[in-house]
């Protein structure tokens, strides 16, 4: 029966379409189907990760505990198989009426759910959803603080280890329902007590209206805004001196400013390393100039897909040469200040190692070559001991600019990892890039990099001499490059990308994965026939040793 259940399950995710190209290491089924394929002693392997994540919900008639569910282990499956302490995440998808009417916490407090504890779990997904009738009833209120009460106290002992809580809320009341989201407060208030993290998402009205108390050694915030953004951007601040990690998806630009001040005083996070902001608008009214202390002085990772708000450095004062990992979301204005603030200057963030910018330039000054030459300077000399980088340059006209910056770059002996997109290479300079960068071992050339559709191209690359001309000037080219990824449309010119994988493979001699970046059969065949052409005869067997497919799904 166990294994039935098990083989089933695995047959559900399989069926689903998981892509096998690009798992996701942290669902368990998709390791478990290739458990089921490769391993002799299967359910050995199985029941850890069929066990690991755990659903906890009510059924259709809230009478009962789920006992099945598409995409999670449920609680009875995991206590069927024994497996408590194989369990690290613990879902519970929560209907409020039937936790203010007793329903929840009664289920629980009997067998065999009484005496259940997974003693490692680590974080709790709790999902709340309206769900039924709430009931108004006499001395209602003391009721139902009392089944909040058991309820969180229910959670704390099956889940003891817990430090790491992730709410939800889907709560949308009728207009004669609306007096019970004040027990989300206390509910939410509750379950966040002890947490060293805390994720919040709203998908209604509502958030924690009442002050949250201070949540001793607090360190992770994630939060994904909604209409009381202010309370919980209060809650950021209040716990600023012991927070680690912040990541926030807001609607408004305007929002951000609430943590870096209040009171009209400004804020520092001593002990902060990893800050994400996410922002769905871009256009800001105006920019901020932040005087005294640094607000980041500790930070190691940043990433800021929002627009930058301040006319100084005040978001890298203090950190410069900490920065291990910058990615930032810039337009032409956004560009303009920080080059005026001097933070985009050469050699300034002397640790960073990871850079990832998407910069929109399509309101670029037309005409303006300094500007485009300076900006090219930046891009490659902003960090000395990079060794990943990725540029997207949307709307930016100085191609020329772009390559002969990399020519006259010291160095770049750290390098290992190049993405370059919205920019057309042709064959000629991507040699010239990749010859200046002798330790990149991966290249992801981006939609729109490569000039393959002119005849003459393609008149030239079906000519073996000139094949062989290219070879004899170039090769060995890029000696550690391994991976080279064509991220081009399904519509693109297949024969004319094939022709130019198959240049770069041979040019660079360490190569073994050359691909598509959506897959394509039409790709591989036009790669696996030029071996067979006038034109690549002779390499034949170095094409034979490059696998055109690696990846894909």
């Amino acid at each position: 029966h166990i294994t039935q259940r098990i083989a089933f399950k695995a047959a559900q995710w399989r069926k689903v379409g998981i892509d096998e190209a690009l798992p996701n290491i942290s669902n368990p089924a998709w390791k478990m189907v290739n458990y089921l394929a490769l391993c002799q002693s299967w359910r050995y392997h199985c029941i850890p990760l069929y066990c690991q994540d755990m659903s906890i919900s009510l059924d259709r008639t809230f009478g009962s505990i789920e006992d099945t569910h598409y995409w999670l282990s449920t609680i009875n499956d995991v206590m069927r198989l024994s497996g408590q302490q194989y369990t690290r995440n613990a879902h519970l998808h929560v209907p409020l009426s039937q936790v203010l009417n007793g329903v929840l916490p009664r289920l629980l407090s009997e067998p065999p759910y009484r005496d259940s504890v997974f003693p490692n779990v680590s974080v709790i997904w709790f999902k709340l959803y309206a769900g039924g009738e709430i009931k108004d009833t006499v001395r209602g209120d003391d009721r139902r603080n009392e089944s909040i009460d058991v309820l969180v106290s229910q959670i704390q002992r099956m889940f003891p280890s817990a430090r790491i809580c992730s709410i939800s809320s889907s709560v949308a009341l009728a207009a004669d329902e609306k007096w019970a989201l004040k027990y989300c407060d206390v509910l939410f208030s509750k379950l966040m007590a002890n947490s060293t993290g805390l994720k919040y998402y709203a998908a209604s009205e509502h958030f924690v209206n009442t002050p949250v108390p201070l949540l001793a050694g607090l360190t992770r915030i994630s939060y994904f805004e909604c209409e009381n953004a202010s309370q919980f951007m209060q809650l950021i601040c209040n716990h600023r001196e012991t927070l680690v990690v912040v990541s926030l998806e807001l609607i408004k630009p305007t929002t951000i400013m609430q943590m870096f001040a209040t009171d009209n005083q400004w804020l520092t996070f001593p002990r902060l390393e990893r800050l994400e902001v996410d922002c769905q608008e871009h256009e800001l009214e105006s920019r901020v100039h932040a005087p005294g202390a640094p607000l980041f002085p500790s930070l190691k990772r940043l990433t800021f897909r929002h627009p930058y708000p301040f006319t100084n450095d005040a978001m890298f004062r203090g950190n410069y040469g900490k920065l291990e990992h910058l990615s930032l979301s810039l337009d032409t204005e956004d560009i303009s200040s920080l080059l005026y603030a001097g933070v985009l200057k050469e050699g300034a963030f002397s640790a960073l190692k990871f850079v990832d910018l998407d910069v929109n330039l399509s309101q670029q000054p037309l005409g303006d070559l300094a500007y485009g030459e300076q900006l090219c300077q930046m891009l490659w000399h902003l960090a000395p001991a990079q060794e990943h980088l990725s540029v997207n340059l949307l709307g930016f006209v100085y191609k020329e600019a772009f390559v002969q910056a990399v020519q006259h770059k010291e160095g770049m002996g750290l390098l290992s990892f190049l993405s370059i997109g919205s920019l057309e290479l042709d064959i000629w300079e991507t040699i010239r890039i990749l010859s200046h960068v002798p330790t990149l071992s991966q290249l992801e050339i981006n939609p729109k990099t490569m000039d393959i559709n002119k005849p003459w191209y393609l008149q030239n690359m079906t000519d073996a001499k000139y094949v062989d001309d290219l070879v004899g000037w170039f090769h060995p080219l890029a000696p550690r490059l391994r991976h080279i990824l064509f991220d081009l449309g399904l519509y693109s010119d297949m024969e004319g990308a094939a022709h130019f994988a198959a240049l770069l493979a041979i040019l660079c001699p360490k190569v073994d994965c050359v691909r598509w970046g959506m897959h394509s059969a039409a790709f591989e065949k036009c790669c696996r026939a030029l071996a067979d052409s006038a034109a690549y005869a002779k390499y034949a067997g170095r094409l034979g040793l490059v696998d055109w497919s690696k990846g894909n799904s």
